[in-house]
């Protein structure tokens, strides 16, 4: 197959037939009745359980975050005084744990009070009730993460509130925190923005109205925050319902819209959560291809915006195999056949075809990745890919992996 046009020509190719997805938020949530757990929600559809993390309950109303990091299809998650990094995939959410629990990297006597994964620095925002605003970057060492850099809160929070939220926005580049009454009285809310360059210069504050509530019921005092680029739309919650507002810079916020579906358990962490690729179909290899039960083709990460780590990843191919990646606009089809399986990418020949390098040490041990950085470009929101591998044997015969439906989404 011969090589078509790059993934830029072919991403602004299908921008046509983009379009905005619906939010999924997903976040730490605390009840009695519950325990401390993952929670997953479709914007204004009830919540859902994934699972237990490994954290106690937050022991202030104001502590615990979460942040949903698309680099590793994983969610990273506090109670304000343990840190723990673990995996969200649909079909082993908090299974596998890669960080932690560590404990939070916080000034003595500060618990964390938000969280948020910044895909253009590949680091973890967080905030603390000291106030401090820190960001924590991974090292080549550990997977868990450690301050690359702090700044304090204390001439710009009152000394009357307490942080309960944190997001941010990759395409605009800026840092949004929250400050709430809690104990009682009037939450007396406002969200704090600030550049992402220098975190603790505030450019703009939005004050969260008592009255802007629910069907007249005021909010509470602000535990979780996210933010989603393809939308422009702020989310905080009080825990049970969530408040959604148009961010327009420098210091426009409108179109407020509340969401008071059933959950689970209330939230003290939220994240807008990214789109996972879709499995679609199965591999197959003919004759006399060696047989290879374990090939696949998966991702590294979701494909969202501003996700430059993101790749194709071909693995338990037949050694000395050649391999590409057929890509092509639209979500995977039912298919054709073709070879010993399906074709599944809505044209042959697909729109690009991309070369795939494999290394194994055995029989079946072939992987390969293909990077595609993913631009941070709004315009992709909603576009979809197909992707598929194909493979031909060194002493002859082809293959095909499963396919992929790629969405682009943000986080």
């Amino acid at each position: 197959m011969r090589h078509l046009p790059p993934l830029s020509c072919l991403l602004a190719a299908a921008l046509a037939g983009a379009h905005a997805s619906a939010q999924s938020l997903i976040g730490g949530a605390h009840s009695p009745a519950t325990g401390p757990i993952l929670a997953r929600q479709d914007l204004c559809t009830a919540s859902e359980r994934l699972c237990a993390p490994l954290l106690a309950p937050p022991p202030a109303p104001f502590a615990g975050g979460t942040a949903y990091d698309p680099t590793r299809q994983a969610v990273w998650n506090t109670d304000g005084v343990s840190l723990v990094g673990l995996s969200a995939l649909a079909d082993s959410p908090c299974r596998e744990v890669f960080c932690g629990p560590m404990a939070v990297p916080v000034p003595v006597g500060a618990l964390a009070c938000g969280l948020a994964y910044d895909e253009t620095r590949n680091a973890l925002w967080m905030i603390d009730s000291s106030p401090t605003l820190s960001l924590l970057r991974t090292s080549s060492s550990s997977r868990c993460p450690e301050p690359a850099s702090r700044c304090s809160l204390a001439n710009v929070i009152p000394a009357t509130h307490r942080p309960g939220g944190l997001a941010v926005s990759e395409t605009h580049q800026l840092v949004f925190w929250s400050a709430s009454v809690f104990g009682g009285g009037a939450p007396a809310t406002v969200v704090f923005v600030a550049p992402a360059a220098d975190p603790c210069h505030v450019v703009c504050r939005i004050t969260v109205l008592g009255t802007v509530g629910c069907a007249g019921v005021p909010l509470g005092p602000v535990t979780g925050m996210a933010y989603d680029d393809c939308t422009d739309r702020l989310f905080v919650t009080d825990g049970t319902r969530t408040l959604a507002a148009t961010f327009t810079p420098p210091c426009t916020a409108s179109r407020f819209a509340c969401c008071p579906a059933p959950l689970v358990a209330p939230w003290y962490g939220l994240d807008v959560e990214s789109r996972h690729p879709v499995t679609v179909g199965r591999s197959c290899l003919q004759a006399p291809c060696a047989a290879c039960p374990n090939l696949a083709l998966d991702t590294v990460g979701d494909p969202a915006l501003g996700n430059g780590l993101f790749a194709l990843r071909i693995r338990g191919a037949p050694l000395g195999a050649l391999a590409a990646v057929a890509l092509h606009p639209g979500a995977c089809t039912a298919g054709v056949p073709l070879w010993c399986g399906v074709y599944h990418p809505a044209a042959l020949p697909p729109a690009a075809v991309l070369a795939v390098p494999l290394a194994g040490g055995a029989a079946c041990t072939a992987n390969g990745t293909l990077g595609l950085p993913i631009p941070l470009a709004p315009g992709l929101c909603g576009l979809q890919l197909c992707a598929q591998g194909v493979l031909v044997c060194p002493r002859g015969g082809f293959g095909l992996t499963n396919a992929l439906t790629l969405p682009f989404s943000d986080s």
